[in-house]
């Protein structure tokens, strides 16, 4: 499996629908699954890994694949949940795909200007953060632009202690 997101830690997290931003594998759309998620969204921008995605969740109708930029599409991605929460998952790495650029900054501001302000969201790679220019405090703090009722805390991923920000409002 290539995703550090774990079944412990999003079991935390429950809410009807799991968004994931950057399918890769569709290892974690297969976690979310797993975790008892009835609807699960994810967004690819590499043509090759979503046609991949593609044809191995083909059968599953609770996967709703997209490809294209995360930043862009993400609010379109919120808007088809209707009135579900959910529990996003931002990968928050820099890919060869995305021209080396980190789509974090802009996932953020998708969230903000989002109609719907208590979603759950787990932010991968924070032991990465100072690499790509940003700090867990400036994170934080859009995360409360996002929501001021946000709690804050860090989970595990399958490599690192403490390498997921979770912000939730239960």
């Amino acid at each position: 499996m290539s995703v550090t997101l774990t079944l412990e830690v999003l079991a935390k997290y429950p809410n009807a629908a799991f968004v994931e931003t950057g399918a890769y594998k569709g290892d974690a759309i297969q976690l979310a699954l797993d975790a008892g998620f009835r609807q699960v969204v994810s967004i690819e921008l590499n043509p090759e890994l979503h046609r991949r995605c593609a044809i191995r969740y083909a059968a599953d109708v609770r996967v709703n694949l997209w490809r294209g930029d995360s930043a862009m599409l993400l609010g379109s991605m919120l808007s088809d949940l209707g009135d579900e929460r959910a529990t996003i998952w931002l990968d928050a790495h820099w890919t060869d795909q995305t021209g080396g650029s980190n789509p974090l900054y802009a996932e953020l501001e998708a969230l903000r200007v989002a109609g719907r302000h208590d979603h759950t969201i787990l932010i991968d790679d924070v032991c990465h953060f100072p690499k790509m220019g940003y700090s867990k405090q400036y994170v934080e703090r859009t995360l409360r632009e996002i929501n001021p009722d946000y709690r804050m805390c860090y989970e595990p991923n399958r490599f690192v202690a403490g390498d997921i920000l979770a912000a939730c409002v239960h």
